[in-house]
């Protein structure tokens, strides 16, 4: 493999070049790595909020958010287990 394609990582600005060079079709792929980099940031999102509530004494996420988030994850790994994926 050419040492000059290949990356640890296939971050947002690539996927965006890549598409706009596809003459603005994208893959299946793209599409889910793109969404998969907004998960990553709504859950450092997430993460700063309840480091802030935890260390600074606020209160940005309720215990019902807090409930919706726990579920959210369930539903999320559940639809995904059958991937094997480990964390």
């Amino acid at each position: 493999m050419n040492k000059k394609l290949t990356t640890p990582f296939y971050g947002k600005e690539q996927i965006e070049n890549d598409i706009i060079n596809q003459n603005g079709q994208s893959t299946p792929l793209q599409l889910t790595m793109l969404k998969l980099d907004d998960l990553r940031l709504i859950v450092n999102e997430l993460i700063k909020k309840g480091t802030s509530d935890r260390y600074e004494g606020t209160t940005l996420i309720s215990d019902a958010d807090g409930e919706i988030i726990r579920k959210a994850f369930w539903t999320f790994q559940k639809e995904i287990e059958h991937m094997n994926i480990d964390y």
